[in-house]
């Protein structure tokens, strides 16, 4: 299962419940369908299907009617669930586009040797890889072609081709003096 969204509160007396997106694709809510919504600290999911939705303009939310939530009691019992899809439901990606829970585990090789394990990704201008080495060392790898020059998602690895000095650059052996 793959984590879309969390319902707000309700809106209005009809059933109808306040969204957070959580997802990169808005079409998770505004194609009507099935989803899954599981309870704060309850391991179960429960099928909701989705009638309508419109979004809240300026904002990443959107009002959504479910079927099964027909008034605002019902509704309010929902409050602070999370809303899933089931993972083989994703959208299909571009090529050289990866969806950021794949990355995450793979192992980062470096001229043939393992570096260590992808641990997250931190959105920027271009994303970071985080990379933490066996020995707890962190570093972040631009996640661009030059760089990352292939994935496989499938073997569980990435390749990197890093000029000499980027993994040092936030690792100094010593602080030069004259600089605080």
């Amino acid at each position: 299962m793959r984590e879309i969204g969390r319902i707000l509160s309700p809106h209005g007396l009809r059933g109808e419940v306040k969204v957070l997106c959580l997802s990169d694709f808005p079409e998770r809510f505004t194609q009507p369908g099935q989803r899954w919504y599981s309870l704060p600290h309850q391991p179960d999911y429960y099928p909701l299907t989705l009638v309508r939705s419109r979004p809240v303009p300026g904002k990443n939310l959107y009002i959504v009617q479910f079927q099964e939530l027909p008034d605002c009691d019902q509704a309010g019992a929902l409050r602070g669930a999370t809303l899933w899809v089931e993972a083989a439901n994703r959208p299909p990606l571009a090529p050289d586009e990866f969806y950021v829970p794949d990355l995450i585990g793979l192992t980062a090789w470096q001229g043939g040797e393992p570096l260590g394990q992808i641990t997250g990704v931190i959105p920027a201008g271009n994303d970071l890889l985080e990379i933490t080495t066996p020995t707890g060392r962190v570093h972040w790898v631009p996640f661009v072609r030059e760089l990352v020059p292939q994935v496989d998602v499938d073997q569980g690895r990435l390749e990197l081709r890093l000029p000499p000095g980027l993994l040092e650059l936030n690792h100094p052996q010593s602080k030069t003096p004259g600089f605080a």
